[in-house]
């Protein structure tokens, strides 16, 4: 069965095949590699290799002469001694292939590329000497000192978010408190009380008594919020 969305520039369809495998690589770990074809106007499985082969066994399985499309798995350890791996797509396009081929694997290599969402790295090779082992590594560091990096500048604007929204909740309890002062304010009245009140006070029902004199510096300094469900609370 095909996807029928076809490169408009080449014409080429993608095989279903091909992505659910590469889903596969990527979330089961089922396969060390998958190379790929253009087949019929069509990209296509051209072979895949086990979970315990290796990037010299995938490198042997490109043709000398023919163009391939190709993912690897990569497995390698970080400086942290953390264990990590990275999903290589590979245009291979040697020099003894045909010009035609060279120029259908171009055109179609960006929209196939689109249809496998998880490549972390590309590497394009007319040679072997241009995927060595070397260059892979090279690459792999490369994107590890560009995700270091993005990890220096993250951080100070991820703790400015959490400060910023320490303030906010900050904020947010002043405004309550001035909110529900101005309750117990306006249900004092004047110093003088002329009849019962009473707030929630330290978890307790705190009454003042008719003809009391309130002190309410005293009572502002105390005061704890209110329970809003409270029946108790003015």
């Amino acid at each position: 069965m095909l996807e029928r969305e076809a490169n408009a520039a080449s014409g080429m369809a993608v095989h279903d095949e091909c992505k659910l495998k590469f889903l596969d690589l990527k979330s089961k770990r089922n396969y060390r590699y998958i190379t790929y074809k253009i087949e019929d106007q069509q990209v296509t499985i051209d072979k895949i290799g086990g979970p315990d082969e290796t990037y010299e066994d995938f490198t042997n399985s490109l043709p000398a002469d023919e163009c391939r499309y190709a993912v690897f798995d990569f497995d390698f350890i970080t400086d942290e001694n953390c264990q990590k791996s990275k999903i290589f797509f590979i245009a291979w396009s040697p020099d003894t292939s045909k010009v035609r081929m060279k120029m259908v694997y171009a055109s179609s290599k960006d929209r196939f590329k689109r249809e496998l969402d998880g490549i972390q790295v590309e590497l394009q090779a007319t040679d072997p000497s241009e995927m060595s082992m070397d260059i892979v590594v090279e690459a792999v560091n490369k994107v590890v000192e560009v995700v270091i990096k993005l990890r220096k500048v993250v951080e100070p604007v991820i703790k400015v978010v959490d400060a910023v929204t320490k303030v906010a909740e900050a904020v947010n309890k002043v405004v309550e408190h001035a909110r529900v002062l101005g309750q117990v304010i306006k249900g004092f009245g004047n110093p003088k009380v002329d009849e019962v009140r009473g707030v929630c006070y330290k978890g307790s029902y705190f009454g003042i008594e008719e003809g009391d004199v309130i002190d309410v510096v005293s009572v502002v300094k105390e005061f704890v919020i209110m329970d809003a469900d409270c029946h108790r609370c003015l």
